[in-house]
Parts: structure tokens; C-alpha cells; sequence
């Protein structure tokens, strides 16, 4: 009887204790109230999705700095959004809060890199045709796949024929 209200009690005691430790775990993931802007210090940014650019950079880039005191939602963000689509090398920018502690904001810079020319070839033409599209496309391996560089390519390859 003893030994089963031993192992009763330990039960218990172990569950409880793992409920606390439980929700002690779990970050203070805010939901934003877009009527209610509220006002943080930037404790730390993220970049997140990019391979080939340096985060550093890309961070200067946005304008963002850790300390920087700003509104959420803000311009502040809004800005630093714009600042990264306007370089042209992303399909998608956005600027998550990742965690709140207090009034400090943690915030992930999620980047959605353009791809990547890795090889092209020509059908039907003859050697020295391709050397001389080659010479005028200018294309190199490894180069981001804008709009802008395909219009240009395509442009150019018309003009030869």
C-alpha cells in the first residue's frame, strides 16, 4: 500500500514539475495588433534564406540596426523592406518578429534569393554562331536570372537573327 502511494505521489510530483518546465520553455511569440503599434528595442536580426550574399551586409542594407528603437508595425520595417527589393536580387522580402522579450524584438530577415544561371546551350547552330551569340549575350554561369537579363539576352539573340 505504502509502495503504491510512493509511486502515486512521484507521479504526480514528476508531472507537475514537467508542466512548469514546460511552459518555462515556450518564447513569448507575439501576435501584432496592427491598430496598436507598439514600440521596441531591436535586440537582435536575423537573416534567414540566403546562401550566396553576406548577412552582414544585407542587414546594413535594410537599415535595421541592433538598438535601434522602433514601432511595430512601423515605417521603420516598411523601409527596411523596401530597401532589400529595391537591390533587385530577391523574389521575396519579408521582416518576421521572431520573439519578443519584454520590449525587446527579435526579427528574422527572410530573403528568397533569385536563381541562378548554372548552364545554357544553343540547338541547331553552328559552331561559330554560337561564339559570336556567346560574345554578344555575355552570360556567365552563376549569375542571378533577373527579368532585366532575360529581356536583355532575348533582345540580343532577336537582333543577331
Amino acid at each position: 500500500m505504502e509502495n503504491g502511494m510512493t509511486r502515486y505521489l512521484t507521479f504526480i510530483l514528476l508531472n507537475f514539475c514537467c508542466i512548469f518546465y514546460l511552459s518555462a520553455q515556450q518564447s513569448d511569440k507575439s501576435v501584432v495588433d496592427y491598430s496598436y503599434p507598439k514600440e521596441y528595442e531591436i535586440g537582435g536580426i536575423q537573416v534567414i534564406g540566403v546562401k550566396y550574399l553576406d548577412h552582414n551586409v544585407l542587414i546594413q542594407l535594410s537599415g535595421l540596426t541592433v538598438g535601434d528603437v522602433i514601432m511595430i508595425p512601423g515605417e521603420e520595417v516598411a523601409d527596411a523592406v523596401r530597401k532589400l527589393w529595391k537591390q533587385g536580387l530577391f523574389s521575396d522580402v519579408e521582416i518576421r518578429m521572431e520573439k519578443t522579450m519584454g520590449n525587446k524584438v527579435f526579427l528574422e530577415i527572410y530573403l528568397q534569393e533569385r536563381p541562378r544561371l548554372s548552364a545554357f546551350t544553343f540547338n541547331g547552330l553552328k559552331k561559330a554562331e554560337i561564339d559570336e551569340i556567346r560574345e554578344k549575350i555575355k552570360l556567365v554561369r552563376g549569375t542571378q536570372v533577373t527579368d532585366n537579363v532575360i529581356m536583355t539576352v532575348k533582345n540580343k539573340i532577336e537582333n543577331y537573327f
